[in-house]
């Protein structure tokens, strides 16, 4: 069995994927098949993930705080980000979150179904709605 020395350390994004629980509609990648990521764990419990668009919508101003209504309704559309303390049981990982740009996920736990293969880690989620449609998510992740 996993421990949690066995998720420690970097991991990048190999695919973020949502599938739908309706089986009538296909699998798609949210935030497409060249989404970037990365997300830490380290010894003493925190971790750290976000999760990119590849290509991404510039701003017009250089200012980060100067976002237009159209430019700051892109954000979510385009980048997500959430860190904590994370506990491991050797079958889920429970994300114990103090920040994320979605508020509503904020001092929530987030419980991941773990499986370990060689430099790969898969996080599957429960069901969950995400762009109107009730999914699963399914995010592997290479060791950095």
């Amino acid at each position: 069995m996993a421990t949690k020395k066995d998720l420690v350390g970097g991991w990048s994004l190999v695919h973020w994927k949502s599938i739908p629980i309706d089986q009538s509609k296909s699998s798609y990648f949210p935030f497409g098949e060249d989404a970037e990521g990365q997300v830490f764990y380290t010894a003493q419990g925190h971790f750290s993930l976000c999760l990119m668009k590849k290509k991404r919508t510039m701003f017009a101003s250089n200012d980060p705080l100067a976002a237009t209504k159209e430019e700051a309704l892109t954000i979510n559309r385009e980048f997500f980000a959430y860190f904590g303390e994370f506990d491991f049981d050797g079958k889920h990982v429970i994300h114990k979150v103090k920040q994320c740009n979605f508020p509503n996920w904020i001092n929530t736990d987030l419980v991941r179904y773990v499986s370990l293969d060689g430099n790969y880690l898969t996080l599957t989620t429960d069901h969950y709605l995400c762009d109107g449609i009730q999914v699963t998510a399914e995010v592997k992740w290479k060791r950095s």
